[in-house]
């Protein structure tokens, strides 16, 4: 059958008013819907652009061929085919509204179920996006809470020659903040050491860094002072170590000549020298010091 007949045959099939007709224009507009169906897929994916110019292309190729077939097969009835124009334009024209109006009966339901299908994906993918984030979060949190167990397991505290070594390290930093001035900083470091001296259960050390402290606080003014050098002074006492402990009661008794009483310090000075070596360089040292007063 020649391409104008099958054309002009396509044509009165889709222009009948026969349940033939009707079923040929429902098919038509189905593949119309789902043509846009698709074109709407490939667009939410990033690929209708190069769908649009295949498209394209193919259409514009394809008007190009039949417009030359067209002319070389009907040249010679070109006077009726013009005579006849007006009428076919309009047949043509109302054709063409019933058929848009029909196509887009049957797109626009197709239309609306791709947007709806794009928005569905596009919350599902979101939703997978938030779960994945949040799942990568607690595996995060999991395996820095796993580092930190094993590094508790392997060295659980820290041990006592560290800690002895830490507090001896603190008493001397406040030894030098309190020969530099800083007393209250030096008051902080003692602090310190004291701490870790009684949690290692280190009496003696413990005795001497209150009298540490003592010291600096007694420098920043504070009346503290003389209850520590006594706490200081009874613990070495009960250690059997009465050399220290003369030393700590000498300091309590400068503390009290520092505040202006006199007789108290000299009564402590002459405790402090009943404690100490007669030969000793605190002995002497002390010895000038209640001389002196």
């Amino acid at each position: 059958m020649p391409f104008e007949d099958r054309i002009k045959g396509f044509w009165h099939v889709m222009r009948a008013d026969t349940p033939g007709g009707a079923q040929a224009r429902r098919r038509a507009a189905a593949l119309g819907a789902i043509a846009v169906f698709l074109l709407v897929l490939l667009a939410a994916v990033g690929l209708f652009r190069y769908v649009l110019f295949g498209v394209a292309a193919a259409a514009c190729g394809a008007c190009l061929a039949a417009a030359v077939l067209l002319v070389v097969r009907h040249a010679p009835r070109g006077a009726r085919l013009a005579a006849r124009v007006p009428d076919s334009g309009r047949r043509i024209a109302h054709a063409s509204a019933g058929g848009a109006a029909r196509a887009r009966t049957h797109v626009s339901p197709a239309l609306r179920g791709a947007a709806r299908w794009s928005s569905r994906a596009r919350s599902v993918a979101g939703l997978q996006l938030a779960t994945a984030t949040a799942g990568a979060q607690r595996n995060v949190r999991a395996a820095t809470a796993r580092v930190g167990a094993q590094a508790t397991a392997a060295w659980p505290t820290r041990t006592p020659g560290v800690r002895h070594r830490e507090a001896l390290r603190a008493n001397a930093v406040g030894l030098r903040l309190r020969r530099d001035g800083a007393y209250l900083e030096a008051a902080e470091e003692h602090r310190v050491a004291l701490a870790l001296f009684r949690d290692l259960g280190d009496r003696r050390s413990e005795a001497l860094t209150l009298n540490n402290l003592a010291l600096a606080l007694d420098r920043a003014g504070d009346g503290a002072a003389l209850d520590l050098f006594e706490q200081a002074a009874t613990m070495l006492g009960d250690l059997g170590e009465e050399q220290h402990e003369g030393e700590v009661i000498a300091n309590l008794a400068l503390a009290f000549r520092r505040r202006g009483s006199d007789e108290r310090s000299a009564e402590v000075f002459e405790l402090a020298l009943g404690k100490l070596e007669p030969d000793s360089q605190a002995y002497r040292k002390v010895e000038n010091l209640r001389r002196a007063s």
